[in-house]
């Protein structure tokens, strides 16, 4: 499954040896790494930019089954590592631009224009990835994507997620982070997979990069880059050299030291144990180191490593603390809902008992009435609100009085209306009052009047028929407040 952070498991390809490298910590923390080699077949991996590198894949996958320690026909569980590939697989240059833009779209464009115009790579072709070192300078990386993409294809297969690839002198200068010296120009060789990388370092970034396959003699390609450095950046003489190389012999890192004068550190086991601070077994091959390199911690890098994996690698680690959040985001809605779930339980539960207890008290006062003699059942009671509604009735009606009512309509009658019929509503006390008078003009005087007076309100006009002569029919509803006279 996919984690968080950088990948715990490392997986360094080579002409002749593969490389597997997995990181962990103890109990106090302590970072520790452990390495296993394997031996290619010759000729099973060809380095190059441009055309497939891998000759048999079905070789090659059964040599990494047996360095990895997966079964054979079988898969990792989806494990997320660090590629490293040898550097004759890639092309690396180093392009000095007058105007750098800002954005990464338009710095992607004027790369590869300027790739296309100096004819130096098929960048049509190729995956080109860049890496600001200075306001001026950019540090490229090209790798053909059909290259690219069998590796990646090999790694798929076996269960494998290469969420970071990059290549092995693109990584090692940070394992001298903690023996730099300050501002001093600081060279790097890698004498690794057939390949030679020069590197040379103003303040930990690169100012100068050469790739080339290797010559029989070191010293020869030394002394060339040299000469092509110290004509492109004249007055700062190199004083410090690192070299990675598969020959561990004193002699020769002497006879170069000597023949150069340039004090030659060699990177080894103890080195990267010193500036990683991890546990290292004084064996470890140089072709390891790579490997070992590319699951060094954010925080212990002089400078991030260039990395060519595809952008659905990059925002993977985004992608999955994303989604976590969601998930307890989640989790928490579904406790709080969990617990309002049960709270409104305890809470019909409550109103269950309630009415249970209400049930009860109403069944002890139906016994109580029928041991008295009354009929407290529930359609005896239906009755007597029938009974209470009938007996309401007869009180509204003997409350309300014919002779105070037509008194107070008399006052609000105007002379030219007159009155033909009166229907009582005694339930809601709203009258329907039939009539005509003999204009709009006096219908309207008698809605007024209706409205003004202090016994009736809510005076609505239901309809009004107007004749040739002028004479209006109206029907129209008031209600009649008899309480409002008396106060």
């Amino acid at each position: 499954m996919l984690g968080f952070g950088p990948p715990r498991y490392s997986l360094k390809l080579g002409p002749r040896q593969a490389a597997w490298a997995a990181r962990s910590t103890d109990w106090r923390g302590q970072p520790h790494v452990r390495s296993t080699v394997v031996d290619l077949p010759a000729g099973l991996l060809k380095p190059s930019p441009v055309e497939p590198n891998i000759s048999d894949v079905e070789a090659l996958k059964s040599c990494l089954h047996a360095l990895i320690g997966i079964p054979v026909g079988g898969q990792a569980p989806g494990w997320p590592i660090a590629l490293v590939l040898p550097d004759l697989c890639v092309r690396t240059v180093l392009l000095n631009v007058d105007t750098l833009p800002a954005r990464s779209r338009e710095r992607d464009a004027l790369i590869r224009w300027r790739l296309e115009k100096e004819a130096s790579f098929p960048v049509a072709s190729a995956r080109v990835v860049s890496q600001v070192v200075a306001p001026h300078s950019v540090l490229v990386v090209m790798i053909g994507e059909s290259v690219l993409r069998q590796y990646e294809t090999l790694c798929d297969d076996l269960g494998l997620v290469p969420v970071s690839v990059t290549a092995t002198s693109l990584l090692l200068h940070n394992f001298a982070r903690a023996s730099f010296p300050g501002e001093e120009p600081t060279a790097w060789v890698s004498v690794l997979d057939d390949g030679f990388m020069f590197m040379v370092h103003h303040a930990g970034r690169p100012v100068f990069v050469r790739t080339k396959t290797q010559s029989p003699q070191i010293q020869d390609d030394l002394v060339t880059s040299l000469a092509f450095y110290e004509e492109s950046h004249p007055g700062t003489a190199l004083r410090r050299l690192y070299v990675l190389s598969e020959e561990r012999e004193g002699e020769a890192l002497t006879a170069i030291s000597k023949e150069l004068d340039l004090y030659v550190v060699p990177v080894g086991p103890a080195l990267v144990q010193r500036t990683w601070r991890g546990a290292l077994v004084e064996a470890t091959a140089p072709g390891v180191l790579p490997a070992i390199a590319a699951l060094a911690p954010k925080g212990r890098q002089d400078m991030p490593a260039v990395d060519l994996s595809g952008s659905h690698y990059a925002y993977l680690s985004r992608a999955c603390v994303a989604l976590s959040v969601v998930s307890l985001l989640l989790i928490g809605l579904i406790g709080w809902n969990v617990r309002e779930a049960r709270a409104i339980r305890a809470q019909a539960m409550q109103v269950e008992q309630a009415l249970v207890r209400v049930q009860e008290q109403d069944r002890q006062v139906q016994l109580r009435g029928q041991m008295e003699g009354v009929d407290l059942s529930d359609p005896a009671m239906g009755r007597l609100t029938a009974q209470v509604g009938f007996a309401n009735d007869l009180i509204a009606k003997r409350a309300f009085s014919w002779t105070l009512f037509l008194t107070d309509l008399e006052e609000t009658v105007p002379p030219r209306v007159s009155i033909n019929s009166i229907r009582v509503d005694l339930k809601d006390t709203v009258i329907a009052i039939g009539g005509s008078a003999l204009s709009l003009k006096d219908l309207t005087t008698f809605i007024v009047s209706l409205e003004d007076h202090r016994a009736f309100k809510d005076a609505n006009l239901l309809q009004h028929r107007v004749h040739e002569n002028d004479i209006v029919d109206f029907s129209l509803t008031v209600r009649y407040q008899s309480q409002a006279r008396g106060s």
